[in-house]
């Protein structure tokens, strides 16, 4: 019997179809979750998933499932001591995206300083005066805190060597690197001109950004966070 693995269609596309030459039936669906799971193959032996959360009670409905696959990093839709004592093997793709996010984080610290949103709100509305006083400043020279230095917080730190910035690191581990300096937590918010979150949304980090975060901030600082949403508490 030839055993069946769901994918998300947009992994399948990017592939060589390795699975499919190897003798699996591979069903792709867009974004696997338990409907779309169930509905496609519940005896389906490996899942290939993204961003739903799967619930408990889905592994008693598949009798035949050996492995989640995660396409991306974090478990925190998945119940991983959950799965693991009912045999189910939970793998993920640690620092595959990391420059992408990094890079990512560098945009959107480029932009912030650019006050790019707004300028391109008065040009689209004809106000290119108003446009043109909303005056932006360099990246170079500027401070930026970095939070969490796994795979994406290095890959960011790397980048900023190339624009003169004083990069400030946080992380429950700190090591030695010449990408930056570590100091502690309420230094890095209070003195960041851009602080970027890069932390898995584990209980210790979730909600662990806040009001109290926000008003060690210097008034024209920015926050960008390519982690986990659950990780900033929106401030009162």
């Amino acid at each position: 019997m030839t055993a069946k693995i769901i994918v998300p269609k947009i992994a399948d596309d990017l592939t060589d179809h390795y699975l499919a030459k190897h003798g699996y039936e591979v069903l792709t669906v867009d974004n696997p979750g338990e409907d779309e799971i169930l509905e496609t193959a519940p005896d389906a032996a490996a899942v290939m998933m993204i961003s739903k959360k799967l619930p408990n009670d889905l592994y008693a409905k598949m009798p035949n499932l050996k492995v989640l696959a995660r396409r991306g990093v974090g478990y925190d839709n998945i119940d991983v001591d959950y799965a693991a004592k009912h045999g189910i093997w939970v793998t993920n793709t640690p620092g595959a995206n990391a420059h992408s996010v990094a890079e990512a984080a560098l945009m959107d610290m480029l932009l912030l300083a650019r006050n790019m949103n707004a300028v391109n709100v008065k040009t689209r509305q004809g106000d290119w005066t108003g446009a043109y006083h909303l005056m932006g400043h360099d990246v170079a020279g500027a401070t930026v805190g970095i939070v969490g230095f796994g795979h994406v917080g290095q890959a960011l730190a790397q980048l900023l060597t190339s624009f003169g910035t004083k990069t400030l690191l946080y992380d429950r581990e700190p090591v030695d690197t010449p990408l930056g300096t570590f100091v502690d937590r309420d230094t890095l918010f209070r003195e960041a001109d851009y602080v970027s979150l890069h932390l898995a949304a584990v209980p210790e980090t979730i909600h662990s950004v806040g009001q109290r975060e926000f008003d060690l901030m210097k008034p024209t600082a920015g926050l960008i966070n390519l982690a986990r949403g659950a990780i900033v508490t929106n401030p009162h």
